[in-house]
């Protein structure tokens, strides 16, 4: 799921009045989030679900979501996806 900000193309991804993809600023991972979280968080950008990421880790479910909220809140970012992207994590396709 991507950002949505109310940009104005109909991209996922917010854009400037230019019509560029807007950079969001990066991510300094090991500042901003936990171990715990940047565990989570390379597992989502993989592409695993939440519930096989609980299952190998060895943690619950609410866990998992939980470390992937308050790393989107500690960053500012509205989405899951955003996170990724200001991470390095997750391109922007052009």
């Amino acid at each position: 799921m991507a950002a949505q900000d109310g940009g104005t193309s109909t991209s996922s991804f917010p854009v400037t009045s230019t019509g560029r993809v807007q950079r969001w600023p990066s991510v300094n991972s090991k500042a901003d989030l936990t171990p715990a979280q940047l565990r989570v968080l390379h597992e989502v950008a993989k592409g695993e679900p939440f519930a096989v990421i609980a299952e190998h880790l060895g943690v619950h479910v609410q866990t998992v979501k939980n470390h992937v909220h308050d790393a989107r809140e500690r960053n500012g970012c509205a989405s899951t996806n955003e996170l990724l992207i200001k991470m390095g994590w997750l391109r922007v396709p052009k």
